[in-house]
């Protein structure tokens, strides 16, 4: 049995800057505790949970880096999905941001994520400068 996985991915706030604004806890933030967790619902034993369940497996998670405009990053994921190289993009982009606090508008992190997925950072480039 064979699975195929096609993602429609979206902005969740395309009004975010591609720079980052402010740190954590300050106004607007864009840190990913503020923003993704505390902002939704969230707390810190959330967090908490969540950062020991990842090192029981090896994953290192950080809450304290910024969300950046995602617009570049879902372009590729796109492109890399015509190409079947849709997942290994996603985990190479989900490493980066979760745990290395790696920006997602940034074009060499987004590069290198391309070049780990197995796709070609050439035609990456292309595709960001379309």
């Amino acid at each position: 049995m064979v699975f195929r996985i096609w993602r429609r991915p979206f902005q969740l706030d395309p009004a975010l800057s591609t720079a980052p604004m402010a740190l954590p806890g300050t106004e607007p933030s864009v840190a990913k505790r503020d923003r993704l967790w505390h902002r939704n619902g969230g707390d810190v034993a959330d967090m908490e949970r969540l950062a020991t369940r990842g090192r029981e497996r090896g994953v290192e998670f950080s809450f304290d880096g910024p969300v950046t405009n995602s617009k570049d990053s879902l372009r590729l994921l796109l492109w890399a999905q015509r190409h079947g190289r849709n997942e290994e993009l996603m985990t190479a982009l989900g490493w980066r941001h979760f745990s290395q606090d790696a920006l997602l508008s940034d074009r060499a992190v987004l590069l290198a994520a391309c070049r780990e997925a197995g796709l070609e950072p050439r035609a990456a480039a292309k595709v960001l400068d379309s």
